[in-house]
C-alpha cells in the first residue's frame, strides 16, 4: 500500500490496488503454504519501494554533507541486499540490474542530448552512478558468495544458461515437464564439443526460424499464466490426485473459481487498455518508469526464455493492479499531485480516445512489420535448411497401414500400430534429409523414443519387445529394441565414411518389427530428431559415429 501511495500519490488508488491484488485466485492458496513465490513478491515490492526512495532522494534539492552521503550509501546497500535476495529466491536480480543500469544510461543520454556534455559530468549524475555502483557490488557480492557456499556443500549444479535457454519448444506451451526431457536427457547425451553448435542452432530455430508459429506459442503461454490451479495443487496435495478429477468432473466450485480467475484478468486487461488509449487522461508518471521497466523485463523473460507456470503471473501483476486502480478510481487528482504531470486537457473523451488510437498506430504498424519480417525470415531459414535439415517422411504402400507417423519441422517418428496383426507387425519407413553439407563434415541427429512430444516417457518408459533397425544409405547403423531409446542417443555420422555427398539427399531407412506390449499406454515410437549437417567431423569416442558402432541384439 505504501509503495503504490508513493508511486501514484493517492491513498485511494493504493487501497484499490491492494483490493485488486487480493482478488487474484492464485494468492488465495499461495499465501497458505511455504513457497518462495510469496517471498519473491514481497522482495519485488521492497525493491520497488527502495528504488522510489532513491529516486526521490536524488531529485531532492536539500543541502549536501556527510549525512546525505551516508543516507545514499545506506539506501544503495539496502537495495543491493534486496536485489541479492530476489536473485537467490527467484533469479530476478539480473533483471533489476538491467532495469536500473538501462534507465541510468537512458537518462545520461537524454541529459547529454538536451544539456550538452558538460552537464553529464555534474554532481547529480555522479551521485546516481555512485549509488548504482555500490548497490551492484553489494548484490553481485552476496549472490556470488552464497552460490560458492552452496556449490561447496551441494553436489547438484545448476545447468548452464545455454541449456535453459534452448529448452523452450515453440510447438508446445513451455511447461516445465515439456522442457525437462531436453534438460535431463537430450543435452547430457551430446558430446562436449558439439553442445555449443547444437545450442546455437536450436536457439535460433526456436526464436527465429519458428516464424509466425511463435505468436500462437505466446498465446498458449498466456493461457497457462491464467490458470488458477497451481497453488491449489500444492494445497490439496498433488499426490492424492484430487485436481484431475476436479477438472474432468467439472465440480461446480472449481469451475466457478476458474471463471472468477478469467473474469479477473479480463477486468484488469480492460482497465489497462483504457489507460493505454487515454494517455493524456492517465499519463505514465515519472515514478512508474523504473518499476515498469523492471517488471517488463521479467515479463519478456517469462514469455520467451523460461518455462511457464501460473504462479509467474504474480511477479508482474502488481503494476497491472495499480494501473487498473488508477483508472477505476478515476485518479485525476492523483495524477495532479504525483509530481509535475499536467492535468487532463479539457476535451471530450471520444476525441482523446481517437488521439490515443492514432498514437498507437505507429507502434501497431511497427509490430506488423516485425511480424511480417519475422515470418518471412523464418520461412526462408526453414527452406534453406541452414539450421536443421529438411525432413521428408515416406512410407511404402504395402506397409503404410501398419505404421503410425508423426512429423514436424525438426523430427519424424514412426510406431507400430496397435491394430496391426500378423504380417502387419512389420513396418518400413524412409526419412529423407536435405540441406547444405560439407563432404569432410558429419551428419548429426538424435535417435529417440520421441521424448520431444511424448512427455510421459520419464514416468512410463517403453518396455515392449518391438525391434528396430536404422540404415543410412543402405548400411546398418543402429539396431536393437525400442527400450534402448528410453534415453536419447546423439549420433554423429561422418559423411565420407557413409557415402554422404553434397547435392544428394541422405536416406535413413527405418524398420520396425514386433508386437507392442498389451499394457502400453500409447504407441511406442522411434524418432529422428533435430538432424543437421555440421562442418566438423566430431569426436568419435563420445557418440555413435563409425560404421562399426552398430549395436546388434
Amino acid at each position: 500500500s505504501r509503495l503504490v501511495r508513493l508511486l501514484t500519490g493517492s491513498a485511494a488508488v493504493a487501497t484499490a490496488a491492494i483490493v485488486l491484488l487480493t482478488l487474484m485466485p492464485e494468492f488465495w492458496y499461495s499465501v497458505t503454504i511455504a513457497t518462495h513465490n510469496v517471498m519473491a513478491n514481497l522482495l519485488i515490492c521492497c525493491v520497488m519501494l527502495l528504488l522510489e526512495m532513491v529516486r526521490r532522494r536524488l531529485t531532492d534539492s536539500g543541502d549536501g554533507g556527510w549525512w546525505r552521503v551516508f543516507g545514499d550509501v545506506s539506501l544503495a546497500i539496502a537495495a543491493g541486499c534486496c536485489g541479492a535476495l530476489l536473485e537467490l529466491c527467484r533469479s530476478f536480480g539480473v533483471f533489476l540490474l538491467a532495469a536500473v543500469w538501462g534507465t541510468f544510461f537512458c537518462l545520461l543520454l537524454s541529459w547529454c542530448f538536451h544539456s550538452g556534455l558538460r552537464r553529464c559530468a555534474g554532481f547529480p549524475g555522479l551521485r546516481m552512478f555512485g549509488m548504482l555502483v555500490v548497490g551492484t557490488l553489494v548484490c553481485v557480492g552476496i549472490v556470488s558468495q552464497v552460490d560458492r557456499a552452496i556449490a561447496s556443500r551441494v553436489p547438484w549444479r545448476m545447468p548452464p544458461i545455454s541449456e535453459l535457454l534452448v529448452a523452450v519448444d515453440t510447438q508446445g506451451t513451455g511447461l516445465g515437464r515439456e522442457m525437462e526431457a531436453w534438460r535431463v536427457q537430450y543435452f547430457p547425451a551430446v558430446p562436449r564439443g558439439a553442445k555449443y553448435e547444437l545450442a546455437v542452432r536450436r536457439l535460433l530455430h526456436e526464436k527465429l526460424a519458428s516464424g509466425l508459429q511463435i505468436w500462437p506459442f505466446l498465446m498458449r503461454r498466456n493461457d497457462v499464466y491464467s490458470w488458477q490451479s497451481d497453488a491449489l495443487v500444492q494445497v490439496f496435495d498433488r499426490l492424492r490426485g484430487l485436481i484431475r478429477p476436479l477438472k474432468h468432473t467439472r465440480v461446480s466450485w472449481f469451475s466457478a473459481q476458474q471463471a472468477v480467475c478469467d473474469g479477473y484478468y479480463l477486468l484488469i486487461l480492460l482497465l489497462l487498455l483504457i489507460r493505454l488509449l487515454l494517455p493524456r487522461r492517465y499519463p505514465v508518471l515519472r515514478s512508474e518508469v523504473l518499476p515498469l521497466v523492471f517488471v517488463g523485463l521479467i515479463a519478456v523473460a517469462l514469455y520467451l526464455l523460461t518455462e511457464a507456470h501460473p504462479y509467474y503471473a504474480q511477479s508482474f501483476l502488481l503494476p497491472f493492479c495499480w494501473t487498473a486502480a488508477l483508472v477505476a478510481v478515476s485518479g485525476v487528482n492523483a495524477v495532479k499531485t504525483a509530481g509535475g504531470v499536467s492535468a487532463v486537457a479539457n476535451q471530450p473523451a471520444w476525441r482523446e480516445l481517437f488521439a490515443g488510437l492514432r498514437r498507437l498506430g505507429i507502434p501497431a504498424g511497427i509490430l506488423c512489420v516485425v511480424i511480417a519480417v519475422h515470418g518471412l525470415g523464418g520461412a526462408w531459414l526453414n527452406q534453406s535448411s541452414l539450421l536443421f535439415a529438411r525432413i521428408s517422411l515416406m512410407l511404402p504402400s504395402e506397409t503404410s497401414g501398419s505404421l503410425l507417423t508423426q512429423q514436424s519441422r525438426v523430427h519424424a517418428a514412426v510406431a507400430i500400430s496397435p491394430r496391426a496383426e500378423g504380417a502387419q507387425r512389420v513396418g518400413d519407413a524412409t526419412v529423407r534429409l536435405e540441406g547444405p553439407l560439407d563432404a569432410a563434415g558429419s551428419l548429426r541427429f538424435f535417435l529417440t523414443a520421441n521424448q520431444r512430444t511424448d512427455t510421459k516417457l520419464l514416468l512410463h518408459p517403453n518396455h515392449s519387445p518391438v525391434r528396430f533397425r536404422l540404415l543410412i544409405n543402405g548400411r546398418v547403423f543402429r539396431q536393437g529394441v525400442l527400450a534402448d531409446l528410453n534415453r536419447p542417443e546423439f549420433c554423429i555420422v561422418p559423411n565420407s565414411a557413409w557415402g554422404i555427398q553434397p547435392g544428394r539427399p541422405v536416406e535413413l531407412q527405418i524398420r520396425l518389427e514386433g508386437q507392442p506390449a498389451a499394457d502400453a499406454l500409447q504407441p511406442e515410437w522411434l524418432a529422428i530428431e533435430y538432424p543437421y549437417f555440421s562442418a566438423e567431423l566430431g569426436d568419435r569416442s563420445t557418440a555413435v559415429t563409425a560404421p562399426e558402432a552398430v549395436h546388434p541384439r
